[in-house]
């Protein structure tokens, strides 16, 4: 039997993780914009880089948006992935937000 959490934290979680997304988005769009003063060789790696945390930041809104659109049975297994797909996010932008700082 699959987890089935209250329809009240489920939607508490969304909106939570989706404000988190949303912040994380910010960052990257932090990272877009120092691209623009650096070298063009630093340049291009910032960018490919901020492409790389735009397609984490996807993928982790498709798993958000199929966990909203999931019945209770299906939450909790979606739930999951979607935490890896956030956990995923998170550590790529430290990572990148830390490389630019040094």
């Amino acid at each position: 039997m699959a987890y089935e959490a209250p329809a009240a934290w489920r939607e508490e979680y969304h909106e939570r993780i989706d404000r988190r997304i949303r912040e994380w988005g910010e960052e990257i769009e932090k990272l877009s914009r120092k691209a623009d003063g650096l070298g063009a060789e630093a340049r291009t790696k910032l960018r490919k880089q901020v492409e790389e945390l735009k397609s984490l930041q996807g993928t982790a809104k498709e798993k958000l948006s199929g966990m909203r659109k999931a019945g209770e049975e299906a939450w909790g297994d979606l739930h999951a992935g979607a935490e890896s797909a956030i956990e995923e996010l998170r550590k790529a932008i430290e990572a990148a937000a830390s490389k630019r700082k040094k």
